[in-house]
């Protein structure tokens, strides 16, 4: 292929692909789901800028040929309006409800963790906590959504993503609806067996939660996900004294294809400081539910 008919049919999937990230940017902004909204736009702005390169570069004569630049100039100037009115949604939410937090101590990670583990999915939490903390009832607990790698767009319900056979009542997930914010889900099983009968699950900790001492460790190993899509979780340490909770420290970790990979705070290292608003409202609609 001729480097201008390349130039103008890659600006054209670029733009293209922009498209669908702010389509999915705007309806995360409906939903008042800032944190999707703002990584979804930022990531379509940054392909805007590269498409219009990409365009220009190529000779007018072979522009005018193919007659493929108009229409993804036009494009362009679409997903960038469209772009300009995320904040103007969100702005229009209402405020994010923050639950209590206290700095109550540090995940530890492995340098496999943070590389990922090709094949070798299973993932271990050690979270240390500090000399202050006083607290009853810890727990360890996992909210997680999936987006679809094409689009970015969270997958609601998170059932379409699952792969055939998976049962969310042994492995966690939602059994219906009403268990899910938005797509944001507790990954522990609705329900438990108690002898030989399966009851109601009242306890949003991760069951493979343990304690000793002041460590706590819990382990996950996740294989539920159609290929072409990625699940993210966030998994956070919280004291459950009260009936409004307080979080004491969180971690962020992604999935997919067979590999669970530890995803690095913004600030670098592993602690992420406060749970998002979505991680709230999701154990939140599950307590409710549970």
């Amino acid at each position: 292929m001729a480097p201008p008919l390349r130039d103008i049919f890659q600006a054209s999937h670029l733009a293209q692909q922009a498209n669908r990230l702010s389509a999915s940017a705007y309806l995360a902004a409906i939903r008042c789901d800032a944190e999707a909204a703002r990584r979804l736009a930022a990531r379509a702005a940054a392909i805007v800028p590269v498409a219009r390169r990409l365009i220009n570069r190529a000779p007018a004569a072979a522009r005018n040929f193919y007659a493929t630049d108009d229409a993804t100039l036009r494009l362009l100037d679409s997903v960038e309006r469209e772009l300009g009115r995320i904040d103007t949604l969100l702005r229009r939410c209402r405020p994010e409800r923050r639950h209590p937090f206290r700095k109550g101590g540090s995940f530890r990670r492995s340098r496999g963790e943070l590389n990922g583990h090709e094949r070798k999915n299973k993932i271990k939490f050690v979270f240390d906590l500090v000399r202050n903390v006083q607290c009853e009832k810890l727990c360890i607990v996992s909210v997680y959504h999936i987006e679809e790698d094409a689009t970015g767009a969270v997958v609601d319900p998170p059932s379409k993503a699952y792969r055939d056979g998976y049962d969310p009542i042994f492995y966690g997930g939602p059994v219906d609806d009403k268990d899910a914010y938005m797509g944001y889900v507790v990954d522990t099983p609705p329900k438990k067996l108690v002898g030989a009968q399966l009851v109601p699950n009242t306890d949003p900790c991760m069951p493979t939660m343990k304690i000793v001492g002041r460590r706590i460790t819990a382990e996950d190993q996740p294989a539920f996900l159609k290929p072409g899509f990625t699940a993210y979780f966030e998994t956070c340490v919280l004291c459950m004294d009260k009936k409004d909770f307080t979080v004491l420290g969180c971690m962020r970790w992604s999935h997919a294809s067979g590999l669970s990979k530890i995803l690095p705070a913004p600030g670098g290292g592993t602690d992420w400081g406060n749970a998002s608003s979505n991680f709230n409202a999701a154990v939140r609609t599950w307590l409710r539910n549970h």
